[in-house]
């Protein structure tokens, strides 16, 4: 008897550890009503079920699991401030570290005005948090629609972006960046689709570009910020954005940007970009703005209106830069030499001489 109580205490225990380890399950509408409302009453590793519907999304403040069941379309959400709204919102306190996202529909709507209209504007907005999953989402007209800002160890995989907006500034479809002191790195994003238009604001002031997508190093509010943006991936994402006003406001496919005059010491180092199509994304495929010691790799990119490719940079590496250029399939590229159609113009030229 004794060994059989034994035996039944032991496979309890692991039984309590394992439903631990696993979480709770809570399930929106049927034992609550709002999202919010489930997280609220959630515990770290808990999965929430979220059915057929549309609801208002929530502040992410657990390590919890949204998981869509059907069509499940988000429309609104929390003030991200004081007149543009969230789907997800991670106040940056780096309590929702661990959270993931999966299989939602965000829907918002370009407004165009600077009021709160009650519409979706920011699918996934985050100030500060690590280790989030966001896959299988679909994003319809964002103004920004995955915004990971001083966040390491996101994998943003498998998500449909289509249509962005700008209100004199946004029209990105992913950002990874920083803004504030800290290292940023090991973020993977991979397996996107940003496609369609960018919207432009009929009073848009211009002076900037819109993005597929984006490493950004900001320092335009603080002298002193990001330390490193480093071993990020981009991988086997597929861009085909166009602006309806490029005069005002362009798309970029992707960029890496330092936004200091003189990026020294350089931050944005050390990552990969590789295996991306970029199909007429505007004014540049790819645009590199004071990164320096990163990988492109395998790229195809055609369709820009000004250069396929621009690198900014001075150094040891590719033609000149400071980076690594690796059999990426382009026609134009400035500086010249980092494409491989036009390094065999120039080997061609070579050759007639």
């Amino acid at each position: 008897m004794r060994t059989k109580a034994a035996v039944l205490g032991i496979f309890s225990l692991f039984f309590l550890l394992a439903s631990s380890s696993y979480g709770a399950r809570l399930s929106v509408p049927r034992e609550f009503l709002t999202i919010q409302e489930a997280i609220d009453a959630a515990k770290d590793g808990d999965t929430i079920i979220v059915s057929r519907g549309t609801y208002s999304g929530a502040v992410v403040e657990k390590a919890v699991k949204l998981r869509a069941k059907g069509r499940v379309i988000i429309n609104d959400g929390p003030e991200a401030n004081s007149f543009l709204r969230a789907g997800f919102l991670f106040n940056g306190d780096y309590s929702g570290s661990g959270a993931s996202i999966i299989g939602f529909r965000f829907k918002g709507k370009p407004q165009f005005d600077y009021i709160d209209d009650e519409n979706l504007d920011f699918p996934i907005y985050s100030r500060g948090a690590n280790n989030v999953t966001v896959k299988n989402n679909i994003m319809i007209n964002s103004l920004q629609a995955i915004t990971n800002w001083n966040g390491s160890g996101w994998k943003i995989q498998n998500n449909v972006i289509l249509n962005l907006w700008t209100l004199n500034g946004g029209g990105i479809g992913i950002l990874a960046g920083g803004f504030k002191s800290g290292a940023y790195q090991g973020n993977l994003i991979s397996r996107n689709k940003v496609l369609g238009t960018l919207k432009v604001y009929s009073e848009d002031g211009g002076g900037y570009d819109g993005s597929g997508i984006v490493l950004y190093a900001d320092f335009r509010r603080n002298s002193i910020s990001v330390d490193k943006l480093t071993g990020n991936r981009v991988e086997n994402n597929e861009i085909s954005l166009i602006s309806d006003t490029p005069e005002v406001v362009d798309v970029n496919g992707i960029e890496l940007t330092d936004t200091r005059d003189i990026p020294s010491p350089p931050v944005i180092r050390a990552n990969h970009i590789r295996d991306n199509e970029i199909d007429g994304a505007g004014r540049y495929g790819i645009q590199v703005t004071g990164a320096q010691g990163n990988l492109f790799a395998e790229n195809e990119i055609e369709g820009s209106t000004h250069v396929d490719v621009f690198d900014d940079t001075a150094g040891d590496g590719t033609a000149g830069t400071a980076n690594i250029w690796d059999d990426n399939d382009c026609a134009t590229s400035s500086p010249a030499g980092i494409c491989d159609d036009d390094s065999d113009d120039e080997d061609d030229e070579t050759e007639d001489d």
